[in-house]
Protein backbone atom coordinates (compact mmCIF):
# COMPACT_ATOMS: atom_id res chain seq x y z
CA UNK A 1 0.00 0.00 0.00
CA UNK A 2 0.84 3.54 0.02
CA UNK A 3 1.21 4.36 3.42
CA UNK A 4 2.31 0.95 5.25
CA UNK A 5 2.57 2.76 8.61
CA UNK A 6 -1.15 4.16 8.22
CA UNK A 7 -2.40 0.39 7.75
CA UNK A 8 -0.21 -0.89 10.33
CA UNK A 9 -1.85 1.60 13.19
CA UNK A 10 -5.09 1.36 11.62
CA UNK A 11 -5.43 -2.41 11.73
CA UNK A 12 -3.30 -3.76 13.96
CA UNK A 13 -3.49 -1.35 16.52
CA UNK A 14 -6.94 -0.25 16.74
CA UNK A 15 -9.74 -1.43 14.34
CA UNK A 16 -8.70 -5.03 14.15
CA UNK A 17 -9.09 -5.60 17.89
CA UNK A 18 -12.59 -3.93 17.79
CA UNK A 19 -13.44 -5.95 14.79
CA UNK A 20 -12.55 -8.97 16.75
CA UNK A 21 -14.43 -7.79 20.03
CA UNK A 22 -17.54 -7.60 17.79
CA UNK A 23 -17.07 -10.81 16.54
CA UNK A 24 -16.12 -12.53 19.80
CA UNK A 25 -19.51 -11.38 20.73
CA UNK A 26 -21.31 -12.70 18.15
CA UNK A 27 -20.11 -16.25 18.28
CA UNK A 28 -20.55 -15.80 22.68
CA UNK A 29 -24.15 -15.39 21.95
CA UNK A 30 -24.30 -18.18 19.99
CA UNK A 31 -26.28 -16.97 17.38
CA UNK A 32 -26.11 -17.85 13.33
CA UNK A 33 -24.13 -14.93 11.59
CA UNK A 34 -22.80 -16.18 8.34
CA UNK A 35 -19.82 -13.46 8.25
CA UNK A 36 -19.38 -12.10 11.60
CA UNK A 37 -16.37 -10.26 9.79
CA UNK A 38 -18.47 -8.02 7.90
CA UNK A 39 -21.06 -7.99 10.55
CA UNK A 40 -18.64 -6.42 13.36
CA UNK A 41 -17.05 -3.83 10.09
CA UNK A 42 -21.15 -2.72 9.78
CA UNK A 43 -21.67 -2.22 13.34
CA UNK A 44 -18.15 -0.22 13.77
CA UNK A 45 -19.10 1.80 9.82
CA UNK A 46 -22.23 2.84 11.00
CA UNK A 47 -20.78 4.41 13.75
CA UNK A 48 -17.72 6.20 12.11
CA UNK A 49 -20.48 6.97 9.98
CA UNK A 50 -21.56 9.16 12.04
CA UNK A 51 -19.46 10.39 14.70
CA UNK A 52 -15.86 10.14 12.63
CA UNK A 53 -15.66 10.64 9.13
CA UNK A 54 -18.01 14.22 9.41
CA UNK A 55 -15.47 15.17 12.38
CA UNK A 56 -12.59 14.00 10.25
CA UNK A 57 -13.23 15.76 7.75
CA UNK A 58 -14.06 19.26 9.56
CA UNK A 59 -18.45 18.77 8.45
CA UNK A 60 -19.24 18.90 11.77
CA UNK A 61 -18.09 19.83 15.16
CA UNK A 62 -16.70 17.50 17.50
CA UNK A 63 -19.53 15.37 19.11
CA UNK A 64 -20.75 16.09 22.57
CA UNK A 65 -20.79 12.92 25.27
CA UNK A 66 -24.33 13.18 25.01
CA UNK A 67 -24.07 12.93 21.33
CA UNK A 68 -21.72 10.30 21.19
CA UNK A 69 -23.87 8.02 23.39
CA UNK A 70 -26.90 8.50 21.29
CA UNK A 71 -25.49 7.42 17.69
CA UNK A 72 -23.94 4.47 19.87
CA UNK A 73 -27.08 3.67 21.64
CA UNK A 74 -28.80 3.58 18.25
CA UNK A 75 -26.48 1.87 16.21
CA UNK A 76 -26.32 -0.85 19.35
CA UNK A 77 -30.26 -1.21 19.38
CA UNK A 78 -30.02 -1.18 15.15
CA UNK A 79 -27.10 -4.18 15.49
CA UNK A 80 -29.03 -6.09 18.39
CA UNK A 81 -32.28 -6.03 15.98
CA UNK A 82 -30.16 -6.65 12.65
CA UNK A 83 -28.74 -9.60 13.64
CA UNK A 84 -31.89 -10.89 16.40
CA UNK A 85 -29.89 -10.71 19.12
CA UNK A 86 -32.29 -9.95 21.46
Amino acid sequence: GRFPELRIAYSDQGMTSILDTVSDYLEAVGRPVDDRLLASQQYVGMIKECLFWPVLLGLIPMPTPEKDEYVIKDCVEKFIKLYDLA
